[in-house]
């Protein structure tokens, strides 16, 4: 035999052994992956699970709240555990994709956002343990690293808490989520974030949040954009006693940016009404009478209202009457100074057919009849 084919040989021999090596530390990281499931993620149900030589796959998944709130269901989950975690005290997966899902997306009161993403969590030492077995016991705790999780083609429901009652609901379709760079325990790091959704309705709106968060710090730059969304129905974020007019249409556009850090935030939001009609002329609109409102607006293109906030995010409560409250006296504004100035066209050069206006007192007595009015 010569050397050509001695080599040949042991290249062969070479390979099928690291095949067979990558093989059987693929099925020990999905059996490992097969327990963290079962063992290690709470409220996670599922009606089987196949275990591939890379892959394992979960069928006919339910994950629900710690109150029984079905989150996400789905008829199947893929896991991918990474390799490189045979050389790791880590157990680390590459990718989770959900496809297809239901999910009940849901902002809490406090303005915690509570997503369809089943979580593994770590064994927990007890508190009777004296503090170095705690400490060891925390050393030694199983951590995962989860590098990304995807949510594609979701449909499901959205409810925002933050707002008071009655809460802000939509019904969601196309809901696209990818989060990476998931540890647990948790680790301070940049966790990416991409959130997409249309919501359904009269008229379909459009929900987009980009940006990353960390957990340990609670700290984030995050931006979100919310466009076309029915004005009825998000009647909710625009609520006040200075609003009791009936609207049959309209649009709301929001544009957030928000900073935070160690859970305090610096943030700015746009927010764009277009198309308003109301059931009647009756009423108010954030302060201003219906009837002007609805003149106003068409004949003018209103303006994007501009609040700043800053502030504890634990206080989100506070954010949203600080910024309905600025926006109603930007929107008074503008409908008001639309107003006097028709009138003072009305008053000092004819009325509606051009008739000139008569001219008592002048120009300072048509002002003072103006303003004087009751």
């Amino acid at each position: 035999m010569d050397g050509t084919k001695k080599i040949g040989i042991i290249a062969g021999v070479v390979v099928l052994t690291l095949i067979a090596i990558m093989v059987i530390a693929y099925n020990n990281l999905s059996s490992i992956a097969r327990g963290i499931v079962e063992d290690q993620v709470p409220n996670l149900s599922f009606g089987d699970l196949d275990v591939g030589w890379n892959s394992i796959e979960l069928t006919a998944v339910k994950y629900s709240s710690a109150a029984g709130k079905v989150l996400l269901e789905s008829k199947s989950i893929k896991v991918k555990p990474s390799l490189s975690s045979i050389f790791s005290d880590t157990f680390k997966v590459s990718s989770v994709t959900i496809d297809e899902p239901y999910v009940y997306i849901e902002i809490k009161g406090d303005g915690e956002v509570v997503l369809p993403i089943p979580q593994p969590t770590a064994p927990e030492a007890g508190d009777s343990q004296p503090e170095a077995e705690q400490a060891a016991a925390e050393g030694d705790a199983f951590a995962i690293y989860i590098a990304k999780v995807e949510i594609n083609d979701g449909r499901g429901d959205f409810v925002d808490k933050s707002v008071g009652r009655p809460y802000a609901q939509f019904k969601i379709k196309d809901v696209n989520i990818e989060i990476g760079d998931i540890s647990v325990p948790p680790v301070s790091t940049k966790m990416p974030l991409d959130i997409s959704m249309k919501l359904e309705g009269p008229r379909e709106g459009r929900f987009e949040l980009s940006g990353w968060y960390d957990p340990v710090t609670n700290s984030g730059d995050l931006e979100m954009e919310l466009a076309d969304i029915f004005l009825p129905h998000a009647e909710p974020y625009y609520r006040s006693k200075k609003t009791t007019a009936r609207l049959s249409d309209g649009t709301l556009d929001l544009r957030i940016q928000t900073k935070i850090k160690n859970k305090d935030h610096v943030t700015n939001i746009k927010t764009t009404l277009g198309n308003i009609k109301f059931s009647s002329d009756k009423g108010k609109f954030m302060g201003a009478p219906a009837g002007a409102v609805k003149e106003y607006t068409e004949n003018n293109k209103l303006p994007g209202f501009v609040c700043s906030l800053s502030g504890n995010i634990d206080r989100i409560d506070q954010a949203r009457v600080s910024c309905v409250r600025q926006i109603t006296e930007q929107l008074v504004k503008a409908v008001g100074k639309s107003v006097v100035m028709k009138e003072i066209s009305k008053k000092l050069f004819g009325n509606k057919d051009g008739d000139k206006a008569e001219s008592k007192g002048g120009l300072e007595g048509q002002l003072k009849g103006l303003f004087n009015r009751k």
